[in-house]
């Protein structure tokens, strides 16, 4: 039967401590405590964006819908293709929107 070290037993439980203590640091804002209204008003105006023909169900064609709006809006000169620069744009575009939800979410949690 092998035997392992002390010192060697120390040093993998300090690891896998550490490990753990870094996966749970804090990731940013948590969202604040909200009502179960509040929830299911947010699901419902997600549920609502999602639903793009507004039939009160998701389907392959409200998919389709926000694929094609998506790609209507990044095709600025309008020719049915995206060009690098349009693409580009595109991925701006949603980095900065990203970036001022999280401005503003972090303003929330502070106030």
């Amino acid at each position: 039967m092998k035997t392992i070290p002390l010192s060697l037993a120390i040093a993998a439980s300090a690891a896998a401590l550490a490990a753990s203590a870094a996966m749970a640091q804090d990731r940013g804002p948590e969202r604040a405590p909200q009502t179960r209204a509040q929830a299911e008003a947010r699901a419902s105006a997600m549920f609502d964006r999602l639903d793009v023909n507004g039939d009160g169900q998701l389907s392959a064609a409200d998919r389709e819908a926000a694929e094609r709006k998506r790609f209507n809006e990044a095709d600025t000169d309008g020719n049915g293709q995206l060009s690098f620069a349009e693409v580009m744009a595109q991925r701006e575009k949603r980095q900065q929107a990203r970036a001022e939800r999280r401005e503003q979410r972090a303003e929330r949690m502070a106030a």
